[in-house]
């Protein structure tokens, strides 16, 4: 009986022992599935947060080299304002360029400066009048 009674518990201590290496077979499992997911997500997300970072840099470079040459042609008309006050010339031809500079500054304001805020060409057209 003592026997008996021996194995059955020895038995048990089998099946139970075999249940909780299922077990742990099965956590790990679940675990390595988890930090799969968790890895792909962190590739998804890293690969996003790289594309618009690249779009952030393209815009910026874009914007950059447009104010860049925004900048450049104020300074022209700036220069032809100069030139047109040394050189003398008649009322006309000063009244018609300050028309094309109001013009030209109006057009770099709205397509590079300011795209859609059109109540900054008086401030900068009074800038390049006081020059």
């Amino acid at each position: 009986m003592f026997r008996g009674t021996a194995a059955e518990l020895e038995a048990e201590s089998n099946k139970l022992l075999d249940k909780i290496n299922a077990i742990e077979l099965e956590i790990k499992m679940r675990c390595m599935q988890f930090r799969q997911i968790v890895d792909r997500h962190e590739n998804e997300l890293l690969e996003e947060l790289q594309s618009l970072k690249s779009a952030a840099e393209k815009e910026v470079k874009w914007r950059r080299n447009t104010l860049q040459t925004a900048m450049t042609e104020m300074g022209s008309l700036r220069t032809s304002a100069l030139d047109m006050r040394r050189s003398n010339s008649s009322t006309t031809d000063i009244t018609q360029a300050a028309i094309d500079v109001h013009a030209k500054a109006k057009e770099l304001l709205q397509n590079y400066i300011f795209p859609g805020e059109h109540h900054a060409t008086s401030l900068l057209l009074g800038t390049l009048m006081n020059c």
